[in-house]
C-alpha cells in the first residue's frame, strides 16, 4: 500500500520530538511526556469500559470534533510561517525554539488525524442505536461500549495533546524573543532598555 495515507511518519515524528530540550549537547528522551500520553488515555479507555460507558447522542461530538480538526488544519499554516521567520533570521539562540515549532507541528497535525478519527467512531457510535418509545437503544451494547472507550481515550489524547502544544508555543515564543533570558535576570540589555 503506498505510503501517502500512512500516518507513521507523522507517529514517529511525534513521538521523537519529545525530548527535554538543551542548548548544548544531546536532548535526552522525554520520558514524562512520554508516559503521560500514553497512560493517561489508556486509563481513560479502561475506565470506560469498566464502567460500562455508552454514548448514546454523538451529534455534539461530531460538530465539535470536526471544528477541532479544522482548527488544527488552518493554524499549521501560521506555525509554519513562524518556523520560516526564524529559519531566516538564522540566529543559533533560536534554534531551541525551531525545535519547539518543528514539534508543535506534529503534535498539532496528529491532533487533527486523531480528531478526524474520533468523527468517524462518532458517526458509527450514532448510528448503531434505534429510536424505542422516546429513548434510543444500543443494537450491540459491547461495541457502543469499545467505541465509547475509545472516545475518550482519545479524546483524553487530545486535551493532553492541546496543553503540550500550548505550552511548547509559549516557550517557543520566549526564547525567541529572549523572554526567557530577561525573566531569569541573564540579559542586561533588557534591563537598561527598561530603565530608560
Amino acid at each position: 500500500m503506498t505510503d501517502r495515507f500512512s500516518p507513521a511518519a507523522l507517529v514517529k515524528e511525534a513521538w521523537d520530538s519529545l525530548r527535554q530540550r538543551t542548548v548544548v549537547g544531546a536532548e535526552p528522551h522525554d520520558w514524562a511526556a512520554r508516559l503521560t500520553l500514553l497512560v493517561l488515555p489508556a486509563a481513560g479507555l479502561g475506565v470506560s469500559i469498566w464502567l460500562d460507558w455508552s454514548i448514546r447522542d454523538s451529534g455534539s461530538l461530531i460538530a465539535g470534533l470536526s471544528l477541532l480538526a479544522a482548527a488544527l488544519f488552518a493554524i499549521v499554516p501560521q506555525f509554519a510561517a513562524w518556523r520560516q521567520r526564524l529559519t531566516e533570521r538564522a540566529r543559533p539562540s533560536e534554534g531551541i525554539a525551531q525545535r519547539k515549532l518543528d514539534e508543535v507541528v506534529a503534535h498539532t497535525l496528529l491532533a487533527a488525524v486523531v480528531a478526524i478519527g474520533l468523527v468517524a467512531i462518532a458517526v458509527v457510535l450514532g448510528n448503531i442505536s434505534t429510536p424505542v418509545e422516546g429513548s434510543l437503544e444500543v443494537v450491540v451494547p459491547w461495541v457502543a461500549r469499545i467505541l465509547t472507550g475509545i472516545m475518550v481515550g482519545g479524546g483524553t489524547y487530545l486535551i493532553l495533546t492541546m496543553m503540550l502544544v500550548v505550552n511548547l508555543l509559549f516557550d517557543a515564543y520566549r526564547d525567541a524573543n529572549g523572554l526567557a533570558e530577561r525573566a531569569a535576570g541573564g540579559d542586561e540589555r533588557w534591563r537598561d532598555q527598561d530603565a530608560a
